[in-house]
Order: C-alpha cells, then structure tokens, then sequence
C-alpha cells in the first residue's frame, strides 16, 4: 500500500478481546473488508498456519469467527474512529501470546491509501491466500473416497499400488488425499476421525 503506515501500541487485551478458542483452534489470520454498498454487512475470511483456509463451520469455529469480526469492527469504530468502507481491508493476525491489527483504507481527500497497525503482545503478519472460501470438509472426503477406485485402477503410481489395495482404507486415503492437498493444516486433525466414520458407514 502506498502513503504512510503507523502503528500503535495497545496497552489493554480487552480492547480488542480475540475469543480464545480461535488461536488452539489453529486460526493465524481474519481479514475483514468494509462494505461495497449501503445496507451491506462486512465480509471477512480467515485461514490457518498455512495460509490457506479451512471448513470453520466443520471445525466449530465459525460462531468465534463472526464474534472477532465484530469485535474488530468495534474496536475500530468506536476506540479509533475508523470505518471500514469499499475496498477497505482489517486483518488480524493472531499469536500466542499477543494479536496484529494491519488496517488499509483509503483516504479520498488525500488521494491515497493510508496503512495503520495496531499490536498487543507479541504476533507476526501472516498472509493468507487470496482464494475462494473451500468446499464443506465432509464432501472433499466423500468425493475422495468415491473417486478412490477408479483413481487406484486407472492413475494410481506403481509405488502407492504396491503399498496400498483396490480396496479403500483409512492409511490409502490419508496418503492420497495429503497428496492432493484436499485439506488444510488446520483441517487435518478432525481428517483421519471423519474418513473412519465414512469408511463405516459404506
């Protein structure tokens, strides 16, 4: 961004109080955009330590998800005075012991855009991809173990077919889903839980 860039120490955790679940839950960023038009909400993304994002209904983090958007929101409307708007963009990146507010807005009577940062405790930038919000968790898997078959007969490399049968199992599915990167960091601790459960009920 061009223009100036400022950032200001925060001295207090309660002005901007991240939900606690949201950080174990392996969340490293939110990005929080202003709206186009009147009438319109905020919209907002969040992804995990590997810049991607993740199913956070799945992971039951989305509730937590929409209390920091509108808690950020808050903070810098009513502690700061700033209002989101248009192509302005809030990201909150998240540490262990401590959070990183980069906001980017632009100024139209200076005719440029303006970056200012706010800090508690200790936390590093961490960007996100800018991609599309990912499909639910459950149907990733589900195609996955639909598609195993066909996939093992046809396109599966000598290696894994000397590893792994026709037959699906929990160890051939987390090989060959791993390698086509059907989920995210911090989706695959709930991975080999809900493969099993697929895996039962067929």
């Amino acid at each position: 961004m061009e223009g100036m860039a400022k950032e200001h120490r925060v001295h207090a955790s309660w002005a901007l109080e991240v939900p606690r679940e949201l950080y174990p839950g392996r969340v490293r960023g939110v990005e929080v955009r202003g709206p186009g038009y009147p009438g319109e909400g905020h919209t907002h993304r969040a992804w995990g330590p590997d810049g991607q994002g993740a199913d956070w209904e799945e992971l039951g983090l989305s509730g937590a998800l929409r209390k920091v958007v509108w808690k950020v929101v808050w903070f810098l409307e009513r502690h700061r005075g700033v209002r989101l708007w248009g192509g302005d963009r809030a990201v909150l990146h998240l540490g262990e012991g401590g959070w990183l507010l980069e906001v980017d807005r632009y100024l139209p009577e200076r005719g440029e855009w303006v970056r200012e940062a706010w800090r508690w405790g200790e936390a590093e930038p961490s960007p996100g991809e800018d991609e599309p919000a990912p499909r639910p968790l459950l149907d990733r898997l589900q195609y996955l173990l639909a598609r195993y078959r066909t996939w093992y007969r046809n396109e599966a490399p000598r290696s894994f077919r000397e590893r792994h049968s026709e037959r699906p199992t929990l160890e051939a599915l987390l090989e060959w889903g791993r390698e086509r990167g059907e989920w995210s960091l911090a989706e695959e601790p709930m991975v080999p839980e809900l493969l099993k459960a697929l895996l039962e009920d067929r």
